[in-house]
């Protein structure tokens, strides 16, 4: 019980972080605050932010918990989405496939079923086809 508080609260911080971080302007935004982010609720930045939808995948199934994989795997999926918004051609469209991939996954993989999610894989999805046109 204490570690399922844990972690939700855990969850709560995060979605915080990423708020004040999306409240910003564009250009006010900065590499070192979005590393923080990761190294302080999913792990290494270098590490993660370099690895493919896969990849994370294959990481998460050998590095994080059961209980906590899906959980984990959404917060990378909203931190590379969230990466997309203020980088530059290519890397943001890498960025948002990548976020686009595992949103699915988490998605088909989840037990429980979320509106929000859903509705920002539909806002990547379109995202990603106006990008590629």
């Amino acid at each position: 019980m204490i570690k399922t508080d844990y972690f939700l609260r855990m969850l709560e911080e995060f979605f915080k972080a990423i708020s004040r971080l999306i409240n910003k302007d564009v250009k006010d935004r900065t590499d070192e605050e979005l590393k923080s982010i990761y190294t302080q609720y999913v792990g290494d930045f270098e590490l993660l932010r370099n690895f493919s939808s896969d990849e994370a995948i294959a990481y998460a199934e050998d590095q994080w918990s059961e209980e906590r994989r899906i959980s984990k795997l959404e917060m990378l999926a909203e931190l590379w989405y969230i990466e997309s918004t203020f980088k530059e051609h290519p890397l943001s469209d890498i960025l948002l496939e990548k976020s686009l991939s595992l949103f699915c996954f988490v998605d088909n993989n989840s037990l429980e079923y979320s509106v929000a999610r859903k509705n920002k894989i539909n806002t990547i999805q379109k995202l990603v086809a106006k990008s590629a046109s």
